[in-house]
């Protein structure tokens, strides 16, 4: 994975900065789930529960040929994560294919935060030989 970060300010004139996933990013990461409505829960992982600190980590520590991912961090605020973003190789797709999740806290949805997340994990799927992104959605009644 790349290390360099890229600044960007949201909407509001928060400094946010989007950044590489690390290790010791996990507390962090379940930190920000601990923040997240259940309805922001529910649309991410399709289901009412949060990730176990496991399965965090899991995404904290995979490695290149598995995947990547990023964080987005308010450093005025001890570098609280907001929004993570990452992405799966799919080990049997006839091409090189990626499954992508990306969640942002409730209040700073709607900032440009999760498209900025999706605009890192896409030119990086895209770098390391991804030709496809799969998203997958459930479908909602207005």
């Amino acid at each position: 994975m790349s290390s360099v970060s890229h600044p960007w300010m949201a909407q509001d004139k928060q400094g946010v900065t989007v950044r590489p996933i690390q290790a010791h990013d996990v507390g962090l990461i379940d930190a920000m789930h601990g923040r997240l409505s259940p309805d922001s829960l529910y649309d991410r992982y399709q289901q009412p529960r949060s990730p176990t600190q496991g399965e965090i980590a899991a995404v904290c520590r995979m490695s290149p040929e598995k995947g990547a991912g990023f964080v987005a961090t308010v450093p005025q605020q001890g570098d609280r994560i907001v929004g993570l973003a990452y992405y799966l190789r799919e080990a049997q797709a006839q091409q090189p294919t990626a499954e992508p999740g990306i969640l942002v806290e409730d209040q700073l949805q709607g900032q440009g935060i999760g498209r900025t997340l999706w605009q890192q994990i896409h030119y990086h799927a895209q770098a390391n030989q991804i030709r496809c992104l799969r998203v997958w959605f459930h479908t909602v009644e207005w």
